[in-house]
């Protein structure tokens, strides 16, 4: 599954999901695109007297440069005569609505700067020169508003940069309709020779290193005792041995080291320090040579906390309801989004009030959110006995209700809020922009239901079958609403074809969009039938089933192929087709067998072999899930033993030797692109991060991880929203991931 996002610019200018106004922060939520994200220059060397803005003459058009539009703001970028110019057809409602940026250089700390350009507009009027952070609160390292004319002149900024070096800062020039000020009317305003030059480098700070990575990595939260074990050595440099040391410094355990892996996704040669065989339970460290790993456990139940504390983080993400400090901590907050929605495009609003918060922001996607509760859902089917906690630490714990099918159903019940009239489901709430760094509650801009899709429906369709089945023992009336409402959205699909969600022209939230609905609908259709036994659903499924079914064989938001694959193979084998179970199961076999490979072929033992898409942990804990599926219905333990090591690469055996869960292990995110995390100045714990993104998708990203390995292209840092960035549906990822060790 590859996470993508854009933000729609009018005049088909695409910005590179975090779009950064002034005072306006851009999420990036994991958002599908219309377009490729725009080239981003890499930053220039410090180079004192050099222009570090390429391009800044425009004698290459417009490239590098871009438009950012919010708020009522309606502009196009062109190049005429050598100049940039910005044709503002509305300057909207604040300064921000329509500003021109440049991403591709660095500040340093104590550097003395001259920001310096030639601008002219076609009406005297102020605009806002910013050199400025680019995330977080957007905040300016220097600003100037200046008054320009008619006439092109010269302007000049010196300044010192007091604050840390920033490999990735953003130029901008913000001329939307300034604030205090009436909007401007329609009018061109041009810019040339724009420079950010280091006049004197004399005073620079250098920055403080990078804490070093331990050369053995191991999984911070520790194994179980029957847990397949292996250490990972960086480096050929530690000799052919190791040892496992208790906490008094004895041996427990020595082995031979096992390689070389020669790892193309971390540019790495490893070795393998496998100690399976060491069961005792205790505090250990490994030690190989001269190399150290971080201290670990071994011990039953060592992922039954682990469960509860990324389970407990949609509980966190909650929207729509008080969450208080006894429950939620330090991020407790009033209740948010109680207001009515508009439904775009109409004069309507409606209720929306509920589920979680997808992400690092605060918009709420029907697609995404079936995919995470479908996760919880498919867990709690697996295992309904490990799963059937009532004590997680929610407000529905002690109802007698497992607290998995309580809190999937707190976004099940705004999914059917979702639903509309004729069946159809709305493919999202969110605001038109992204909100600031703020609390929730503190989002208080009109929020817009976005129009229907059909993958949101055919999703819809699916997760609101699976619930009829799982809710029924606990709550009748509940899972007969469901029901019935998953067979009207499937009377949506029948009577149309497919309808794709694209961002309307001023619309800067998460697109989520999926060109191809058969998945959905194959999934709607294996989930009703399971629900009712009413052969018309299966008839459909196998209607499609032969072009699709082992095609999309996928668990994420846009491919959901796998889902409806699981419930066709849970049937009762006398209605299902034996050809057909045979060619899903030799597909499904022939994908668990390349997933082996590539886990037998890295360092690190991860089936992502160099593609390291946006969500990599996702995927991470995707594939694990489908290698124990596979060894279950293969009979196969070297799936099994495969999938630990995926698990183990979340929790820290990974080549950033960081455990990718907050507030575990030793090493842990404590910058994610999460803006209650932000907010609170500390992570929100139980949140998995995106992972290594070898694409590089944010201008952070470019700016330091350019030539890094794919499986190092990773960034504590909330400007790298696309590495660092969380969503309930990797959280759940790792939920069901989980459920098979408490299983």
């Amino acid at each position: 599954m590859k996470r993508i996002v854009t933000a729609a610019i009018a005049a088909a200018l695409l910005l590179a999901g975090c779009a950064a106004p002034a005072q306006s922060v851009s999420s990036v939520s994991p958002s599908a695109v219309s377009a490729p994200s725009p080239e981003t220059a890499a930053p220039s060397p410090s180079a004192q007297n050099e222009n570090m803005v390429k391009n800044g003459d425009f004698s290459s058009g417009t490239k590098n440069w871009r438009l950012y539009l919010a708020n009522g703001g309606k502009a196009a970028l062109a190049e005429s005569g050598g100049e940039g110019v910005v044709k503002i057809a509305s300057c909207g409602t604040t300064d921000y609505a329509v500003q021109l940026y440049y991403d591709g250089f660095k500040l340093e700390t104590g550097g003395k700067y001259r920001f310096a350009f030639d601008a002219k507009a076609g009406i005297g009027r102020e605009i806002a020169a910013r050199l400025q952070v680019n995330g977080g609160d957007y905040h300016p390292y220097i600003e100037k508003k200046l008054d320009i004319g008619t006439q092109m002149k010269r302007y000049e900024i010196v300044f010192t940069m007091e604050e840390g070096t920033d490999p990735a800062p953003r130029l901008c020039f913000n001329i939307g309709t300034p604030a205090g000020q009436d909007a401007p009317p329609a009018h061109d305003i041009h810019f040339d020779n724009v420079e950010v030059t280091l006049i004197d480098g004399s005073n620079i700070l250098a920055p403080e290193p990078e804490p070093e990575r331990p050369d053995i990595n191991v999984s911070q939260i520790g194994y179980e005792p029957e847990d397949v074990k292996i250490a990972v050595v960086r480096g050929d440099k530690h000799g052919g041995t190791f040892k496992v040391v208790g906490a008094g410094g004895a041996a427990a355990f020595e082995g031979t080291l096992k390689g070389p892996v020669v790892s193309g996704a971390s540019g790495e040669t490893n070795y393998l320090a496998d100690f399976s065989a060491l069961k005792t339970q205790g505090t250990y460290t490994i030690i190989s040579a001269d190399a150290r790993s971080y201290p670990f456990e071994i011990r039953e139940g060592v992922y039954a906390g682990a469960f509860k504390t990324v389970f407990k983080m949609l509980y966190l993400q909650r929207c729509g309801t008080e969450l208080p400090a006894g429950l939620a901590g330090g991020f407790a907050h009033k209740a948010c989004h109680t207001g009515k929605a508009v439904i775009y495009g109409t004069d309507k609003t409606k209720d929306v009030s509920g589920g979680w918060h997808d992400a690092g922001d605060y918009g709420r996607y029907v697609v995404s959110g079936a995919k995470a509760a479908a996760d919880l859902l498919f867990a709690y089917q697996d295992f309904p006995e490990a799963l059937s906690g009532d004590d997680y630490g929610i407000p529905e714990s002690g109802n007698g209700v497992p607290d998995v099918l309580d809190e999937a159903r707190y976004e099940l019940e705004w999914m059917l809020k979702m639903q509309d009239d004729g069946g159809g489901v709305y493919h999202k709430v969110t605001g038109l922009v992204f909100p600031g760094e703020v609390m929730p509650e503190d989002e208080t801009a009109q929020l817009y239901i976005m129009p229907v899709s059909a993958a949101a429906t055919g999703d819809f369709a699916a997760v609101m079958a699976m619930s009829h089945n799982a809710y029924k023992d606990f709550d009748k009336k509940f899972a007969a609403k469901c029901l019935a409402a998953a067979k009207k959205a499937w009377g949506y699909l029948e009577t149309h074809g497919a309808v794709n969600f694209k961002n309307p022209a001023d619309v800067l939230t998460g697109e989520y969009g999926d060109g191809n609905d058969n998945d959905e609908r194959c999934w709607a259709a294996a989930a009703l039938y399971a629900a009712t036994n009413d052969k018309k659903y299966l008839d459909e499924f196998n209607s499609r089933a032969d072009i699709y079914s082992w095609v999309l064989d996928g668990y994420g938001w846009q491919n959901v192929g796998g889902y409806g694959n699981r419930i066709y193979l849970s049937l009762d084998p006398a209605v299902t087709d034996p050809e057909r179970v045979s060619k899903i199961k030799d597909a499904m076999k022939a994908k668990a067998g390349e997933f082996l490979a590539n886990s037998g072929s890295d360092g690190y033992g991860v089936s992502l072999g160099t593609a390291y898409p946006w969500g990599s942990n996702m995927t991470v804990c995707d594939n694990a899930s489908y290698l124990y599926l596979a060894a279950k219905l293969f009979a196969n333990a070297d799936y099994a033993s495969a999938a630990q090591r995926h698990i183990s690469y979340i929790f820290g055996t990974n080549p950033m030797s960081v455990c990718y869960v907050t507030g575990m292990g030793t090493a842990s995110p404590k910058n994610t692109h999460h803006r209650p995390s932000m907010a609170a100045g500390k992570p929100m714990p139980g949140m998995l991060a995106g992972g290594p993104n070898g694409n590089l998708e944010d201008p952070y990203a470019k700016a330091v991880l350019a030539g890094s390995p794919p499986a190092k292209c990773y960034a504590d840092n909330s400007q790298s929203y696309s590495t660092n960035e969380v969503a309930v549906y990797w959280n759940s990822a790792l939920i069901r991931l989980l459920a098979y060790k408490l299983g």
